[in-house]
């Protein structure tokens, strides 16, 4: 069994590279540009709130779903692995990855709870590749121990998220747009990674099924 603590280090950098917080700060600051401090907060909390309880709920219950989809975990893992290559490559090149990216929003009419929800919850923090981390990890790992771990990077991160956000004008005039862009491409680069293992670990699956 895979040591908790370091399961739980595991969960932390990836949630954190695939959220990618410091790369969406310039995208929250344009989205929120025309609200107040306090109302820029209850978006922020609501956002990784509305992040929490989605990704929380496909890593109790997505390999249910899966099973219900007659998909095998292992053709997950070689889709699910070319998906997040592809994400990690995009960050890398200093894009923003497509499937994380808002849609142009029409403001007019706009709650800030609906703000909140998409695009900054969906599909900037739990887009389909934070989705496809979270069911890796919890299919790699059935364990209630490290279930409970998981949720506990998760929640962590929203935690930082949150800060991040709230923060956000500080942090891009003390760092400098470029520092930013910087640390997103290194988040790029620990995805990529990440996707390349995920993408072997399906294939290495699938070889043994077959030898079987």
């Amino acid at each position: 069994m895979i040591n908790p603590e370091f399961f739980l280090i595991t969960t932390l950098v990836g949630f954190f590279a695939m959220m990618n917080p410091a790369g969406n700060l310039k995208v929250f600051t344009k989205l929120v540009e025309h609200h107040q401090k306090d109302p820029i907060k209850q978006i922020a909390l609501k956002s990784v709130m509305y992040s929490f309880i989605i990704i929380a709920v496909v890593t109790l219950f997505g390999k249910y779903i899966f099973e219900f989809l007659f998909i095998s975990i292992y053709a997950f893992r070689v889709a699910g692995g070319i998906l997040v290559t592809v994400i990690g490559f995009q960050l890398l090149h200093g894009k923003i990855a497509k499937s994380h990216a808002p849609l142009p929003i029409k403001r007019k009419n706009r709650s800030d709870n609906w703000l909140a929800l998409s695009p900054l919850a969906i599909p900037m923090l739990s887009g389909p590749g934070t989705i496809l981390l979270a069911v890796n990890f919890s299919t790699l790992y059935r364990e209630d121990i490290h279930i409970l771990v998981i949720l506990v990077g998760l929640a962590l991160n929203c935690i930082f998220c949150y800060v991040l956000f709230i923060s956000a004008e500080k942090i891009l005039h003390k760092l400098g747009e470029d520092t930013v862009d910087v640390i997103s491409r290194l988040m790029g680069l620990i995805i990529a990674f990440m996707g390349v293992e995920m993408l072997i670990s399906g294939i290495l699956e699938i070889s043994k099924n077959l030898q079987s």
